[in-house]
């Protein structure tokens, strides 16, 4: 789908056209803040060994304007009193202060201990990290306010609201010292809707009569808005700006097509342009849009980044259907070139390595516009670029990639001049920030108030304490990285925090969620309404069983590092692989040999309970969860914060669950010292190892066969039923149980197996007998060291009975009921490529049956084999035991029993299975009646529950 706009008047004169645009910003309603600089102090205080501490509250700004109390955290209501007593304060002139882009700092003239701000100047990183920091004056009026103090701050640009609406709100940051000294950090209010409105009026101003206002889409962000209303506002306030095109980004995608439909109609004047993405309403984007200025056409594509897919909803994907990018540009160049346009712009929210890509693969763009991921502002940016008469409007050159800033921190001009025969000459690209340090368009400002109905809503309880009080209970989280020794939360230390209060209340082994898009840099104590701002996303929580195969695949697939983990350790990637470049290439093999859950090696064929949330379930990343298992989508909380599987459609925000699970540990820890320890042990880091305590279960099977024999003269006095047992067809049930104490450097597991069988043998024409054909009681205790080397020893007692005696075929007399006690000690080997288990031992055997002993070897090996891609699995297990002779033999004593099972598991449901096997068992007696060797074998038919680990947290069924 294009569009046209008619040609306006030409002229023989050069053709200057002006494209006005902005990053990716958080809509109307979005504000950043960004409090760096302070950080320079605080690297510097622990350069110098002083001690200080961090407080962060509300306060009150304008343009050069900042009201706030210093000591006090306000309720939100106290602005009118503390400007009606402006005229009877005490006054500091001429104070000094430091000012960036981002932030004010001013110390406190009654607290001067120590110079703060020259403190702050002898970090030698601020030259280098922070060069717009410059030197201001400003005017410090101190306010008696009851028994609290207030504070205004006026620079020397300031501009006095004449309506109490137009302040807005704001932070203080405040810098204490142990020797008294104090320090105020004033971060302005960046990106704001209103300063981007009076900065594109003056642009559009001074440009030429041809311009063009663009926007590069909208985040998503938590505003207690539903989508549709903050979609009215924000489109709204782009049509009262003048935008013209748009190109969707996250919030955008995630409405829905007819939501966005609604939108065009609504504001005819803006256009959707997205060449790479299909959308189920074909009407609803434009593939290229062409724009007439003068005599001279511009072709502009847009490219909406492909990343974000792993960002959308289930429903959105199945709304807007990414295609490649490359192609899809390729493809709309060919149609602007036969419309014979002057120029292509691309228009581009994808990452600048992206961007950086497409202008060296694809040829015929002349400019890419775009932005920078920021999180703060920078100063004013100006290019200019004159284009050598050899290489205007050629197809060989490649283009220019404007850097705008994201978030809305900046608004972009960019003027592209036209020579006379419209050969493109020159390009000219500023970026001016939009901070509240520039008076806004209160016209725009005062419609925004009027349609935003939310409501002033108080702070809330304290949700996190200090992070310095919190070092103070445990000092190692000072040393989590480099922000948190500045004496604040970091991104990756709230996101782990987060990971594990999901995990442990799952319960589960792994947690698996998305990266929080925003981290505002919030100190001090904080509470409902600042941790809010931590948790901007809406995303469900899921719980799944994940196979250790798949889940190999979805760390290997994350290579973005877009995802947050607890109970998985991934290892760095190694650094030769970064410098060749093949982090991305990493197989699964290297992701199987080096992560681990909880301390544990991956088993590709072990389930491991998982929680998430459904963006990342349903999302992009949807196939990788395609098998899972188990899948429960709806809880509630109880009393100590664990998640209930409840029967409803009621699902679980992961943003609820956080913010009432830090509810309920303030009100268990009531003590000031008890939340303090609370809150520092969720916040240290997962253990390398956790200490398990599991409940495994070995495919418990009904099944039935048809058994028969061979060679077994002689053997009527063995106690093993199979031996004495005659040919006939067999129902029987068995299962391997075992509870396990997992440690770091040894386990110890107690298991027992059970198995029962009927046998229903036909003696004459009309006579049936019926006898036990399996029967089998085994206890074991088994205790095994972990060493550093593939083998580990172990050590394992074992006791061997059944429920009742075998029967002599020939004298039709009970044999002695078995009643073996057996101490086994040798090696086993770890997992390894098909083979699960390897074991060789000795064993050392007592018959409580005939009062004697034996020494043997005995062995066990199991390997599985995959059959197809269907789950189908063929298994042979192998267990072999020979006893030596000694002079108390008799003919109830076997020299060598070894059995021999081939299975072939087909999954029906979950993981009820159905077994098809060959069991084959062979002796060898040690006496003249019993030397010649005997096998019995069973073909058998069952249902089998094919549980071949259970993980911690699984449920039995």
């Amino acid at each position: 789908m294009s569009a046209q706009v008619d040609a306006l008047p030409g002229s023989k004169e050069p053709v200057t056209v002006s494209l006005i645009y902005t990053g990716k910003s958080l809509g109307a309603l979005g504000v950043l803040r960004s409090q760096n600089e302070h950080e320079l102090l605080t690297e510097q205080a622990n350069t110098e060994h002083k001690k200080f501490r961090l407080v962060s509250h509300l306060c009150w700004r304008a343009p050069g304007l900042i009201v706030f109390m210093p000591t006090t955290e306000p309720k939100g209501n106290e602005l009118s009193s503390i400007l009606s007593k402006k005229d009877s304060s005490t006054i500091f002139t001429h104070q000094r202060a430091l000012i960036s882009q981002n932030v004010m700092l001013v110390q406190d003239p009654n607290r001067k201990s120590t110079d703060m701000l020259n403190m702050l100047l002898r970090n030698p990183r601020q030259a280098i990290d922070f060069p717009d920091l410059r030197e201001t004056q400003v005017k410090f009026y101190l306010i008696k306010l009851g028994t609290d103090q207030a504070v205004i701050l006026e620079s020397p640009d300031a501009v006095w609201p004449d309506q109490e609406k137009l302040w807005t709100k704001g932070e203080i940051n405040r810098i204490d010292l142990a020797d008294s000294s104090r320090l105020y950090e004033f971060p302005f209010n960046l990106g704001e809707i209103a300063v981007r409105s009076n900065l594109i009026r003056q642009l559009k101003q001074a440009s030429t009569p041809y311009n063009t206002i663009i926007d590069l889409g909208q985040r998503k962000g938590h505003f207690e808005v539903p989508a549709g209303e903050q979609a009215r506002i924000n489109f709204t306030m782009m049509d009262l700006i003048g935008y013209q095109i748009s190109l969707p980004y996250h919030f955008e995608l995630s409405l829905d097509p007819d939501t966005l439909q609604s939108i065009k109609k609504a504001f005819p004047h803006l256009r959707f342009l997205a060449t790479n993405i299909l959308s189920r309403d074909s009407t609803l984007f434009y593939k290229h849009i062409i724009e007439s200025y003068g005599k001279v056409r511009i072709g502009y594509l847009g490219l909406v980044d492909p990343t974000l897919q792993g960002d959308l909803a289930k429903n959105s994907l199945a709304n807007f259907h990414f295609v490649p990018t490359v192609q899809s540009i390729q493809e709309e160049i060919k149609i602007l070139h036969k419309q014979k346009v002057d120029a292509v712009i691309i228009l581009s929210n994808m990452d600048a390595i992206d961007n950086a890509v497409l202008s060296q693969e694809v040829t015929g763009i002349d400019v890419i516009i775009a932005d920078l991921q920021n999180e703060w502002s920078r100063e004013t940016i100006k290019q200019v670029l004159t284009l050598p008469p050899s290489v205007k409007n050629s197809w060989s050159l490649q283009p220019l990639v404007t850097q705008c800033f994201s978030n809305g921190l900046g608004v972009g001009s960019l003027k592209l001049k036209f020579a006379v025969d419209h050969h493109l000459d020159e390009l000219t690209h500023e970026v001016s920030s939009v901070s509240d340090h520039i008076p806004p368009d209160t016209s725009l400002y005062s419609n925004l108030l009027s349609m935003d109905h939310r409501d002033a809503k108080p702070k809330g309880d304290l949700m996190f304490p200090a992070f310095m009080d919190i070092i103070a209970r445990h000092p190692e989280l000072k040393n989590h990285d480099w922000t948190t020794q500045q004496g604040r939360v970091s991104q990756q230390l709230w996101e782990e925090f987060i990971a594990r209060l999901l995990r442990k209340a799952a319960p589960a082994e792994i947690t698996i969620l998305r990266k929080f898009p925003y981290f505002p840099h919030l100190i001090g104590k904080l509470h409902e309404a600042e941790v809010s701002e931590w948790l901007w996303t809406e995303e469900d929580i899921v719980l799944c069983d994940v196979k250790g195969s798949a889940l190999l695949k979805i760390i290997a697939n994350d290579v973005r590092h877009d995802l947050i983990f607890s109970g998985l350790f991934i290892p760095e990637t190694p650094t030769s692989l970064l410098l060749s470049g093949g982090a991305r290439s990493l197989s699964i093999d290297w992701y199987r040999a080096n992560c681990s859950v909880m301390g544990r090696r991956i088993d590709p064929d072990a389930y491991y309970r998982i929680a998430t949330t459904d963006i990342v379930f349903d999302g992009i990343r949807a196939a990788d969860f395609r098998d899972s298992k188990r899948i429960r989508r709806t809880f509630k909380t109880d009393k100590t914060g664990n998640l209930i599987t409840q029967e409803t459609h009621k699902t679980l925000a992961l943003r609820s669950f956080v913010l009432d699970d830090l509810k309920k540990i303030r009100k268990k820890n009531k003590s000031e010292n008890k939340y303090l320890e609370a809150i520092a042990d969720w916040l240290i880091p997962d253990p390398s190892y956790e200490r398990l305590v599991t409940f495994a279960f070995d495919r418990p099977t009904l099944w039935t066969s048809y058994n028969r024999k061979y060679n077994t003269d002689g053997y009527g006095s063995v106690p093993e039923s199979r031996i004495t047992a005659t040919d006939s067809w067999v129902i029987g049930a068995s299962g391997l149980f075992k509870a396990m104490l997992d440690e770091q450097h040894y386990t110890l597991d107690m298991g027992l197996t059970l198995a029962y069988a009927r046998q229903n043998a036909e003696i004459t024409k009309n006579v049936q007998q019926v006898t036990e054909s399996n029967d089998d009681i085994k206890l074991d205790l088994t205790y095994k060291y972990k060493s550093k080397g593939a083998f580990q020893p172990f050590v394992r007692s074992q006791y061997d009975t059944e429920f009742t005696p075998t029967i002599n075929p020939t004298t039709l007399e009970k044999n002695l009921r078995q009643q073996a006690l057996r101490g086994v000690i040798g090696f086993t080997r770890n997992a390894w490529h098909q083979w699960k288990k390897l074991e060789l031992a000795s064993v050392l055997e007592q018959d409580f049956g005939q009062h004697k002993a034996q020494l043997g070897l005995t062995g066990k090996a199991q390997a599985t084999y995959p059959i197809g891609s269907n789950g189908v699995v063929y298994s042979l297990r192998n267990d072999a035991t020979y006893f030596f002779k000694s002079g108390k033999d008799t003919n109830r004593d076997l020299a060598l029993k070894y059995n021999m099972i081939h299975e072939v598991l087909v999954p029906l449901v979950d993981e009820l299975a159905l077994s098809v096997g060959a069991d084959f068992l062979f002796f060898k007696g040690k006496v003249t009646e019993s030397r010649d060797p005997g096998m019995s074998m069973l073909l058998r038919v069952g249902l089998t529950y094919d549980r071949l680990w259970k993980p911690r947290y699984q449920p039995l069924f």
